[in-house]
């Protein structure tokens, strides 16, 4: 499972709904209960705003996902009360 597979696990376990964007490098999501798009790039680099060009990163809070965990939702959890409440928009 590459690192790409893994973060978009956790992104749809999230409930997050793909949106269209012009981008070809990522996938666009939208988070209807923080009212916050993600990206999730080619292999696997996710971020975090309005705009892909002012996005912020957060690759680094997926470091530790592992291809056969079984605690994705709890991850998911752990990272999205981390970091959108703190984050700037």
């Amino acid at each position: 499972m590459t690192r790409r597979e893994r973060v978009l696990m956790v992104v749809v376990a999230g409930n997050m709904v793909r949106v269209g964007t012009t981008s070809r490098k990522y996938l666009k999501y939208y988070d209807s209960v923080s009212d916050h798009y993600f990206y999730v790039g080619k292999h696997g680099a996710l971020r975090r705003g309005a705009t892909l060009r002012e996005s912020i990163s957060f690759t680094y809070a997926f470091d530790e996902i592992k291809p056969k965990t079984s605690i994705i939702r709890r991850l998911w959890a752990k990272f999205f009360i981390k970091f959108t409440r703190f984050a700037p928009a």
